[in-house]
């Protein structure tokens, strides 16, 4: 707990960016110690800060404690980039997000501590959900369409349940000529709307959801002509059962963002090759 406790007094003074009283970062990361013994306890893991990072970095009187200036962090450059309005820069912000906030990271016996970084996140998460939507819309506006899906896929990804964002997907896939992609993501909309709340898609997204079976939705000029090719093997007998391996293999692939390589493993002669060629062929239109 001692090493939690000063990565936890690290990632507090860096974020804060301005020397912090003393007494406050005790009562923060030692509420159930006396004023003496978390004084202590943080003079401990000053110390031991000092020997991690070289010495130097630590900037300490009697009263406050603080880093010293001139160090990188992501957070605030991602903030920096976020608040910009042109493409490069919401690329780069959009490139400096890889997650939330300390994920994985808490400290049980520091509720103070656990509320801020639960704020922070939370804060940050929204941050990159209206980054992703400015990119997206931009991208848009250039026709950019193929270069936006991805973007979108991680906003989906944020929260499966915004219609709004599941729409802007849908249009995309639609608008760079991928229709069974569009129209797969209204089901799985549909699907996880039943699953989570016990409802139907809105009317917008169902009409949405016309448009672009009827074909409808304007198609970019770049996008239309040519059919995706692929290389993959024709397949002269029906795949049957395995809906179970295939639902998990469309999650991962579709919706993990993080999910970039995915192997199937088992004994040989169970039919991964013939799993992965199923896969494959319902899957293809999302990853032209």
């Amino acid at each position: 707990m001692q090493r939690r406790k000063a990565f936890a007094l690290l990632a507090y003074l860096t974020d804060r960016g301005v020397p912090q009283p003393r007494d406050s970062l005790a009562t923060l990361l030692w509420p159930e110690s006396s004023q003496s013994e978390a004084r202590k306890a943080l003079r401990r893991d000053l110390s031991e800060l000092n020997l991690s990072l070289g010495g130097g970095w630590i900037e300490a009187t009697r009263e406050n404690v603080g880093l010293r200036p001139g160090f990188w962090l992501d957070v605030a450059e991602f903030q920096r980039l976020a608040a910009q309005e042109d493409t490069d820069s919401l690329l780069a912000a959009a490139a400096l997000y890889r997650g939330d906030f300390l994920a994985g990271f808490t400290l049980p016996d520091c509720s103070a501590f656990d509320e801020w970084q639960y704020f922070q996140s939370e804060g940050l998460r929204q941050t990159f959900a209206k980054t992703l939507d400015r990119l997206v819309t931009c991208l848009s506006r250039q026709a950019a369409y193929e270069p936006a899906i991805p973007h979108a896929r991680r906003r989906v990804a944020l929260d499966p349940l915004d219609e709004a964002a599941q729409r802007q997907l849908m249009r995309l896939y639609a608008q760079a000529g991928q229709q069974g992609a569009a129209l797969r993501q209204y089901d799985l909309l549909r699907q996880t709307l039943d699953e989570e709340l016990g409802v139907a898609p809105s009317d917008e997204t169902v009409a949405l959801y016309g448009e672009i079976h009827d074909r409808r939705v304007q198609v970019s000029a770049a996008s239309s002509p040519v059919p995706p090719h692929n290389q993959i093997p024709t397949q002269t007998t029906t795949f049957i059962g395995r809906q179970d391996e295939l639902a998990e293999i469309r999650r991962l692939l579709l919706h993990e963002p993080g999910c970039r390589l995915l192997s199937l493993v088992g004994p040989g002669g169970i039919g991964k090759t013939r799993l992965a060629l199923a896969a494959m062929a319902q899957l293809r239109e999302a990853f032209v």
